[in-house]
């Protein structure tokens, strides 16, 4: 059982369409191929995944490279790192701005 999503590396062909769609921005790409050849994503910090409050790497995902959590998680670590995570990209954002 298992509370995050988790990548199954062998259906990951490398579109890098979760990593775009993940609002805790959680997935990274590798230098790691795998046994077809792509380049697989992993992800970061997985007990910071919304988990069964988001899971749009699984929607978003062609080849169902994701496997769906069967629990929920932490709400409270998870909900707290995105925020922070939307809190340090504004204060960046604004400081580019000036």
């Amino acid at each position: 059982m298992s509370k995050f999503v988790s990548v199954d590396t062998e259906k990951c062909k490398g579109c890098w369409l979760c990593i775009d769609s993940c609002p805790s921005n959680l997935f990274k790409v590798t230098a790691k191929k795998n046994s077809k050849g792509f380049s697989v994503i992993e992800m970061i910090d997985e007990k910071f995944c919304i988990g069964t409050d988001c899971v749009k790497c699984l929607d978003i995902c062609p080849d169902n490279a994701f496997i769906a959590p069967t629990e929920k998680p932490d709400k409270i670590s998870s909900t707290f790192y995105w925020l922070g995570k939307k809190l340090s990209q504004n204060v960046l954002d604004r400081k580019n701005l000036r």
